[in-house]
C-alpha cells in the first residue's frame, strides 16, 4: 500500500494477478491443444467462484493457482524429460508450493491422493 495508497482499486491488484497467473497455467498445461485450450480457459472462467473472487481479497484465488502450481509440478517432474534431469529442483518447487498453500488456506490437504497415487506409481 504504501506505493499507490490504500483504496478499493489497489486492493484488488494482488487477486487480479493470481487470477492472470491462473489463466497462464491452463493456457500453459495445454499450449499447442487450441480445442482443448478453449474448452478449459471457458470452464474456468464460467465457474462462479472464480469470477466472483477474481477482484476480492481473499484465499480462494491463491489456493487455487497455487493446487494447480502443485499439479504442475507434480506433472512436469514425471512426464518432462527436462524437469525429470532435475528431479530435486522439482521436490523443492513442489514442497515450497504445498507449504505456501498450507499458509493460505488448509484446503490443500485435498491434493495428497494424487501425491499418494504418484508415489505408487513410481
Amino acid at each position: 500500500y504504501w506505493l499507490f495508497g490504500v483504496s478499493d482499486g489497489v486492493s484488488i491488484i494482488f487477486p487480479m494477478l493470481v487470477s492472470l497467473g491462473l489463466l497462464l497455467l491452463v493456457y500453459d498445461h495445454l499450449k499447442g491443444e487450441t480445442y482443448k485450450t478453449w474448452i478449459a480457459t471457458a470452464i474456468l472462467l464460467s465457474n462462479p467462484w472464480i469470477t466472483f473472487y477474481s477482484d476480492k481479497i481473499g484465499v480462494d484465488i491463491p489456493i487455487t493457482f497455487l493446487i494447480l502450481l502443485a499439479i504442475t509440478f507434480l506433472y512436469k517432474a514425471r512426464y518432462s524429460i527436462y524437469w525429470q534431469r532435475k528431479q530435486v529442483l522439482s521436490g523443492l518447487l513442489f514442497a515450497s508450493t504445498i507449504f505456501f498453500g498450507l499458509l493460505t488456506k488448509e484446503t490443500i490437504w485435498f491434493l495428497f491422493p494424487l501425491v499418494v497415487f504418484f508415489f505408487v506409481l513410481d
